[in-house]
């Protein structure tokens, strides 16, 4: 039986009934390397040759200059990479002259600290978790918001305000 070059690729399993064939005795040895031979190997392209061959050291990385102290952590790869620019925070509320429109204590002149008994005013400063509310929520200026905060703070002190909770008028009980 010949072995045709496209049949032994093209059918795989042809080849290996050929080889065990000759590996019993029934073929010649010779004659099985002769075909193994004539058989086109397949061949990986060669690369291009504008790729790029990497270089020992990877690019962006710091280099060391020789005769200079180095402290350990400078050589991990972490520290050896350039800074990343930072995200862009998110403002902590809103610009000033927007914040003194939307402010009632500062339109109405209350300072928020006398108001530490009135406890429905200070809960709705609150989540519901009784976390103080982020002045991006709440839309005061910078003075008011300090200013509830230790209101609230107080409140919680004297045990007018839950703080694990948001107070609620359902909280009194009646008579």
């Amino acid at each position: 039986m010949l072995c045709n070059s496209i049949r032994c690729i093209a059918r795989p399993q042809r080849l290996i009934q050929h080889t065990r064939q000759y590996a019993n005795g029934r073929g010649n040895l010779i004659d099985l390397a002769a075909r193994i031979q004539a058989t086109p190997s397949i061949k990986k392209a060669p690369p291009p040759s504008n790729r790029v061959i990497a270089s020992p050291q990877p690019e962006g990385l710091q280099r060391f200059t020789p005769n200079k102290p180095y402290n350990p952590y400078d050589f991990e790869p972490v520290n050896r990479l350039p800074p990343t620019h930072r995200r862009m925070i998110e403002p902590s509320g809103p610009p000033r002259a927007l914040a003194v429109r939307q402010d009632v204590f500062y339109q109405l002149g209350i300072n928020p600290l006398d108001e530490v008994l009135n406890c429905s005013l200070i809960s709705s400063f609150t989540t519901d978790m009784g976390r103080i509310q982020k002045r991006n929520e709440t839309k005061l200026t910078w003075r008011s918001q300090r200013k509830i905060g230790k209101a609230i703070r107080r409140a919680r002190a004297m045990g007018l305000v839950p703080s694990f909770s948001r107070w609620e008028d359902s909280m009194i009980k009646s008579r």
